[in-house]
């Protein structure tokens, strides 16, 4: 385990009991048909709200995913992933970051929903891109992610900036690297929020 990845992990565990400010339906069991946040808030723990934005800690989200959970991502993508990503994820599932930037690590199977729901690329085995989370840190609609090289995606995080995507499938036209490593980022964003 990288030296990174150690001290995104530390980070993620001090910022436990900070607050995220999500929009409720970017969780995988918000009903969007009824507008049901009840499911969401029962298992963050928090009262019943209306709300279309909702506070909790985020260590509530913190629920590791099974090595096998996480390898039906790779075989689906026909791609190996950046290991702070598997790693993450095998450590704390996936879990909101901390503030109002919307910023959570997607489940597997949630993960190449956005991708080829929210960025257009039907074909799980030959997208380009894969998105790991909403961040509407500049602009609600983008998202972070990974962009493929060969057989895998490579490690450094980008912004997919959706107000771009029309130019054309070419990730090179809508995408702008914020982080070398998903490990990277998450240290320099958390403690932005300090």
């Amino acid at each position: 385990m990288s030296t990174a990845l150690q001290i995104a992990i530390a980070k993620l565990r001090q910022a436990g009991n900070r607050i995220s400010e999500t929009q409720v339906y970017y969780f995988d069991d918000y009903d969007p048909e009824t507008c049901d946040a009840t499911a969401n808030c029962n298992r963050l723990g928090i009262p019943f709200t209306d709300d279309i934005i909702i506070e909790f800690p985020i260590k509530r989200t913190f629920n590791p995913l099974s090595a096998a959970e996480i390898a039906t991502l790779s075989n689906r993508l026909g791609a190996s992933n950046p290991n702070d990503y598997t790693s993450l994820l095998a450590e704390f599932g996936a879990c909101h970051l901390p503030g109002s930037s919307d910023i959570a690590l997607y489940s597997p199977d949630s993960a190449i929903a956005a991708t080829r729901d929210e960025w257009g690329f039907k074909n799980p085995l030959t997208t380009p891109v894969l998105a790991i989370s909403h961040y509407n840190h500049e602009c609600d609609g983008d998202s972070i992610g990974f962009r493929r090289a060969g057989k895998a995606f490579a490690p450094e995080l980008y912004v997919f900036k959706h107000e771009l995507r029309y130019k054309g499938d070419d990730p090179k036209e809508w995408t702008e690297r914020i982080a070398e490593s998903l490990s990277e980022f998450i240290v320099s964003y958390v403690d932005s929020l300090l």
